[in-house]
């Protein structure tokens, strides 16, 4: 039937934009999977480095101490346990994943979505670990050319795609309750819009809901997500008059 085959192809273009997600999930923190969304290579990495970490005698610097971390990633590793045997690791494995995806995107932003060069000269380009970068430019990037030089372009659609990636990590990095109270940190530091951040997430299955703080903050936005998973209905465009 007609509704049957446009309710297919939603479902199939839900499924190109989505992180890989577990429809079936009979608790909220399974939906979504940090790991899958980071590639195994990539979170093997990501997992090695925070379990080297977290045996040295300040885990917080042996962390933190290279490169610029992000505010919205700092806060969030404060209020976590930094110790060996913490039962917050997935927690930290998830802000460090979170801070190569932002700083992968910023640099996409600042290169106007499209980088020069070949996998191995982005890696260095972008300061990623090599097997991170390979996951985040096959993900959220298309291979390219721009002035006859080869390269990535992330398109508007793959930038959405990225932001609601972000999202879900910050959620998630939040621990096992898959709620945040305000995603407004994480849209501050990427840019985007609060409203257009609740609008993906909404599309990821998640419910947002407008809180009114006080006068000086106004208003801020939370996010939480349940099962069983639910979908928003597809969007009809309106007939033309």
């Amino acid at each position: 039937s007609k509704t049957g085959a446009v309710a297919d192809a939603f479902d199939e273009a839900r499924q190109s934009f989505l992180p890989p997600f577990d429809a079936d999930a009979t608790n909220p923190y399974y939906v979504y999977s940090a790991k899958i969304m980071a590639g195994e290579e990539a979170w093997g990495q990501i997992s090695r480095v925070v379990s080297a970490c977290l045996h040295q005698d300040d885990p917080m610097n042996a962390l933190t101490s290279r490169g610029k971390w992000p505010t919205v990633c700092s806060d969030m590793l404060a209020s976590i346990t930094m110790e060996p045997g913490t039962k917050d690791i997935d927690r930290i494995k998830c802000v460090v994943l979170m801070r190569h995806m932002l700083d992968f995107y910023k640099t996409m932003l600042d290169k106007r979505n499209f980088v020069h060069g070949s996998q191995e000269e982005l890696t260095q380009i972008l300061h990623l670990p090599a097997p991170v970068c390979e996951h985040l430019l096959g993900t959220y990037t298309a291979p390219a050319y721009h002035h006859n030089k080869s390269g990535h372009h992330m398109s508007d659609r793959l930038k959405d795609k990225m932001l609601l990636s972000l999202l879900i990590v910050y959620v998630l990095g939040y621990g096992r309750g898959m709620k945040v109270s305000d995603i407004g940190p994480l849209c501050a530091d990427c840019r985007l819009d609060v409203l257009k951040g609740c609008r993906l997430l909404r599309e990821a299955g998640f419910v947002c809901k407008k809180k009114v703080g006080d006068a000086a903050n106004g208003a801020f936005y939370s996010a939480s997500l349940s099962v069983p998973l639910k979908f928003p209905p597809p969007i009809r465009a309106r007939a033309k008059k």
